[in-house]
């Protein structure tokens, strides 16, 4: 991370501009997410009721709380750097999102136009579920398949591929081993 010097001459840490992004975009879902558990949608024409059988708002609860680990991780991915704090990141990701889940069925509950309904929490921990392991798997694939290297070095391709051997290369009166002439 960038380090600058504020006014008194003591260091501070910069967030780098992608995780910013994120953490903008994690705000915003979850304004998004409490306005479409709570507002009032009863004037809205009905829609199909099932969808191959399972009900609709059962997959807008899934599709609704899918996208919180994926977020979270995005704009704190630098919180792991060892595979325990992965599942530690994961699981708690998992249990705020179910905690979250939880508040908005509570909450639906205690409105006169919404019901809070068990099989909804259900649904969205189900989503909550898969986008964490999901997460899990991408964080601990970033950090086994990514290179290590010291604070400030980069790996350049072209000291990777050093030459181990002598180039192949033939002058005119030279031929290829094997070629006949």
């Amino acid at each position: 991370m960038d380090k600058k010097k504020s006014k008194t001459g003591a260091k501070r840490k910069t967030i780098p501009t992608h995780r910013l992004i994120f953490r903008i975009l994690l705000a915003m879902y979850l304004c998004c997410l409490l306005a479409l558990c709570f507002w009032n949608f009863q004037s809205l024409p009905d829609v199909q009721k099932s969808f191959f059988g399972i009900p609709t708002d059962k997959i807008v609860h899934f599709c609704m709380f899918l996208p919180f680990p994926i977020l979270l991780f995005c704009a704190y991915d630098n919180l792991t750097t060892k595979p325990w704090q992965s599942a530690v990141f994961s699981v708690g990701t998992f249990l705020i999102g179910c905690l979250l889940a939880a508040g908005t069925e509570i909450g639906q509950s205690m409105t006169t136009y919404r019901t809070g309904d068990p099989n909804d929490f259900r649904a969205d921990a189900l989503a909550l579920a898969i986008s964490s392991i999901i997460v899990l798997i991408i964080d601990l694939r970033k950090q086994f398949v990514s290179p290590k290297t010291p604070k400030g070095e980069s790996i350049s391709p072209t000291a990777e591929a050093a030459p181990t051997s002598k180039p192949n290369t033939f002058s005119e009166d030279e031929s290829l081993p094997g070629s006949s002439e």
